[in-house]
């Protein structure tokens, strides 16, 4: 990563040809936590600040996909118990990865590499 410098500054000539030649910036902390792997892309193209799922969870939110599904509908997919099921639920709600409405979960958000 590079941290870039005005072009009117003699002393940033070095780090911005690396810029040229591809390396990727880093204008911010967030910028080096997504390279690092600590932290996602939000929507807005800016670093998404939630936790990212742990294997288990992550597993249980691609099977809510991007339609709207029940609980069931969701065990099924997964083949988990409906206890462990719920937590894993709640733990993605909580986070920020999926909503809950009545008793429906959506995704809102792609999960990070």
């Amino acid at each position: 990563m590079v941290v870039p410098g005005s072009v009117r500054n003699p002393a940033a000539a070095g780090t911005n040809e690396l810029l040229a030649d591809g390396r990727p910036p880093a204008c911010s902390a967030d910028d080096v936590l997504v390279a690092l792997g600590l932290a996602t892309v939000g929507r807005a193209g800016g670093p998404d600040r939630r936790p990212l799922p742990s294997p288990d969870d992550r597993r249980v939110l691609e099977a809510v996909g991007w339609q709207p599904v029940s609980l069931d509908q969701v065990a099924l997919r997964t083949g988990l118990g409906v206890a462990e099921l719920a937590a894993a639920l709640d733990r993605l709600a909580d986070t920020g990865w999926v909503a809950r409405h009545g008793g429906w979960y959506e995704r809102v958000a792609e999960a990070g590499p």
